[in-house]
């Protein structure tokens, strides 16, 4: 090669080193990293293991009685608590004049959970606030909000005239839905991830606090499922030769790769699939054939939607069994082992905004 040639390559390497060093330092590089090496290490929930160190710490953290009166001011609900230790006067004072109300709303939650920090690092503590709104879905809101120059941002009336700049809004589904919001740092910056999850899979989204730009690329967490029928409580268990028998299927699931086998149609069968339409409390997981006591059910394992559960996924899912009629005639509780599959990045433009 020439030596104009290899000047060419060394300047083109070069310029793309920045580049390559600033993939290799994404914060999605290092969650994703830390998932992994906690898997590595054993972890029952990788997860949860990797975002403990990594958790923002606030500079405060405060519960607040909510009012009963429509509109009472902030500066009502904060007139009996002393400033907080390491919370700067100006900040306090700052949080006392903000124009957002403290009432209860159309919420059915009584209080609300404050917390004071930097997320955005101009040396102003901004305000993070949660609340109980309650519904079917048990929801709760949480709420980023910041301090401008000139005093916290005003709450818009609707959300969806809110300025990502200003404030951001993010709802956890209680009932329903398998969800969380997490504030970690990383190199010395605060990120949000909001973490959506369904069967067998954690979807995580990271966005910096008060960025209008979208958000990052994602990551998706898989997992192989291993579920086993659990010690079953109450005065009458379902018969110990049905167990032992949904036990064996939940084991042949565990390593099938194709679609499960059915059971052999009959002309006198209910419409299929019998376990029904389902609900919002729950999603079907997995179906297979049981071949029991001369005759064929059909058990479904369900994955229960529920915001609120034991890290790792041990207590997900139940496996229900239904006869040819469409009736349930079992209802099975399970423990569930969760082994690490594969964390993947999703690019943004894939991701659902929260």
């Amino acid at each position: 090669m020439t030596p104009g040639g290899l000047r060419g390559l060394r300047i083109a390497a070069l310029a793309l080193a920045p580049v390559l060093a600033a993939q290799a330092e994404r914060p999605v590089d290092t969650l994703r990293q830390a998932i992994l090496d906690a898997a590595t290490a054993g972890a029952v929930d990788p997860l949860a293991t990797a975002l403990s160190p990594l958790q923002a710490g606030s500079t405060t953290e405060l519960d607040i009685a909510l009012a009963d009166a429509t509109d009472a001011p902030l500066a009502d609900c904060l007139a009996h608590i002393v400033r907080p230790p390491g919370v700067p006067l100006a900040d306090w004072q700052a949080l006392a004049r903000w124009p957002g109300t403290c009432d209860r709303g159309d919420g059915e939650g009584r209080g609300a959970h404050l917390q004071l920090l930097d997320l955005d690092g101009d040396g102003r503590l901004d305000l993070v606030r949660e609340t109980y709104v309650g519904g079917t879905g048990l929801f709760s809101q949480i709420e980023l909000i910041r301090q401008r120059p000139d005093g916290f941002a005003w709450p818009p009336a609707d959300v969806g005239d809110a300025d990502a700049r200003d404030t951001m809004t993010f709802s956890i589904n209680g009932r329903g839905g398998d969800q969380a919001f997490d504030l970690i740092a990383i190199d010395g910056r605060i990120w949000i991830v909001y973490r959506d999850s369904a069967y067998a899979q954690d979807m995580l989204t990271l966005t910096r606090p008060f960025n209008a730009e979208p958000a990052q690329d994602g990551l998706r967490v898989r997992y192989a499922m291993r579920h086993r029928v659990a010690p079953q409580p109450g005065s009458q268990p379902s018969a110990p030769s049905l167990l032992a028998a949904v036990d064996q299927g939940l084991s042949a699931l565990a390593t099938r790769t194709g679609p499960a086998p059915a059971c052999p149609e009959r002309s006198d069968d209910a419409p299929r699939p019998w376990h029904g339409a389902g609900h919002y409390t729950f999603e079907f997981a997995a179906t297979f054939a049981l071949h029991h006591d001369g005759d064929c059910s059909e058990v479904t394992v369900i994955n229960l939607l529920n915001s609120d559960h034991p890290a790792g996924g041990q207590s997900c899912c139940m496996a229900w069994v239904y006869d040819r009629q469409a009736t349930q005639i079992a209802e099975i509780a399970l423990t569930t082992e969760r082994r690490l599959l594969a964390v993947d990045i999703v690019p943004a433009s894939d991701i659902a905004t929260p």
